[in-house]
């Protein structure tokens, strides 16, 4: 008993070591990341409505999700969806959505480059944690959600540790757990009607905040897990999450180089360095292009958006390595088929509003009950008053 005791806080110790290495891998890559989680970007989704005539695009973000807080969306500072008609970001516009007290502003650039502290033209505001249709037709919600991410943390950690000692380990993945289950981030879903859309769009998201009267860039995000398994030395995963997208080339040959090593470890392909190069020119720069209307897709073969059901991981593990691999775990349905799409874990909007409708239904009902006693009472009134009369004329 005792032995299976320890071993319970041994289990327990090295999954929380293991969920601090790699928060700090997959969300905490810069200083200013990790002084404000708030706008530490974690994840970053694009696709069709059922009907195919909207595209949704939902951002998730900060790992530090507390249910218990009311700051999980970050004050002083932008979380912005970069779409552009092109891959070079000529054509295109930055949706920004911005905190104002418990509102939610939505600002719009006419640029879809990485313009720090730039919001645009205000749209409108809406609420947390309450769906809107806002005067353009974008249909938006905020909010507290479960991390819809899912992937074998410990499985990675362990290929990870194994290629530091110039090994491949197979078995890296076998029994693993979703070390994101049970985790809560906060979220941002955008629908978009198409006809107000590229037909073909490339796309991106980043965060800023305000500090010391300066904006600071704090995050980019698009592709799954990069920066954090293609790049390994902090000094390039600084630079790479504070800079324009223009500048991803520059970091070609170091992200080459780390996927050169992988491939080699792993055997799988005849020439790593020639895989190695051509995958590079697929995630960099670190923007996902998606044909506005089709479904889909974020896998090993082709890259088109990305579901929300789409295993990110495995995708993210078949580039490193160079053939399509399986960490074990799947989906575990923390989405939904309706907006907002994925599972927030406070009182949504929809709810609310059948409230605020039953609310004045109860206030017709009670004072209909009034206006009927009170009419009773003036008849009896009458007709006892008519008795009296009746009575003092005989």
């Amino acid at each position: 008993m005792k032995n299976l005791k320890i071993s319970s806080i041994f289990r327990s110790a090295v999954f929380c070591i293991l969920l601090v290495i790699l928060t700090a891998g997959h969300h905490f890559e810069s200083d200013m990341a990790k002084k404000y989680p708030q706008f530490d970007l974690t994840d970053l989704f694009a696709f069709a409505t059922e009907k195919s005539t909207k595209t949704v695009f939902i951002l998730s973000f900060n790992p530090s999700t507390s249910i218990d807080s009311t700051n999980n969306f970050g004050k002083n500072g932008i979380y912005s969806f970069h779409i552009a008609g092109d891959k070079k970001l000529k054509s295109g516009k930055t949706y920004n959505f911005s905190r104002e007290g418990n509102n939610i502003m939505l600002s719009i650039l006419d640029d879809a480059s990485y313009s720090i502290g730039k919001k645009g033209k205000e749209i409108g505001s809406f609420k947390l944690n309450s769906a809107a249709v806002l005067s353009n037709g974008f249909k938006v919600w905020a909010g507290e959600i479960k991390d819809p991410f899912f992937g074998n943390g410990a499985g990675l950690q362990k290929l990870k540790t194994a290629a530091a000692t110039g090994k491949f380990d197979s078995t890296a993945f076998d029994g693993g757990e979703d070390l994101f289950l049970n985790r809560s981030t906060t979220g941002i879903v955008m629908e978009i009607p198409n006809e107000m859309l590229p037909k073909e769009v490339f796309y991106y998201a980043s965060s800023a905040f305000m500090e010391g009267g300066h904006w600071h860039g704090v995050n980019r995000i698009a592709h799954v897990l990069l920066p954090h398994l293609y790049l390994e030395e902090m000094k390039d995963i600084k630079t790479f999450n504070t800079l324009d997208p223009s500048n991803d080339l520059k970091k070609s040959k170091v992200v080459s180089d780390v996927i050169f090593k992988y491939a080699k470890l792993a055997g799988f392909q005849n020439n790593p360095g020639k895989y190695a190069d051509s995958i590079t020119k697929v995630i960099l720069p670190d923007i996902i292009q998606y044909k506005i209307g089709s479904e889909a897709n974020y896998g090993y073969q082709k890259i088109n958006g990305r579901k929300l059901t789409d295993d990110g991981m495995n995708t993210a593990l078949a580039i490193l390595i160079g053939k399509a691999t399986d960490d074990k775990v799947y989906n575990s349905g923390k989405n939904s088929t309706v907006f907002p799409y994925i599972i927030p874990l406070r009182k949504t909007s929809e709810a609310k509003v059948e409230e605020k409708k039953a609310l004045p239904a109860a206030k017709e009902k009670k004072i209909n009950q009034w206006i009927i006693i009170g009419v009773g009472a003036i008849v009896l009134a009458l007709i006892i008053l008519f008795i009296r009369r009746r009575k003092t004329n005989v």
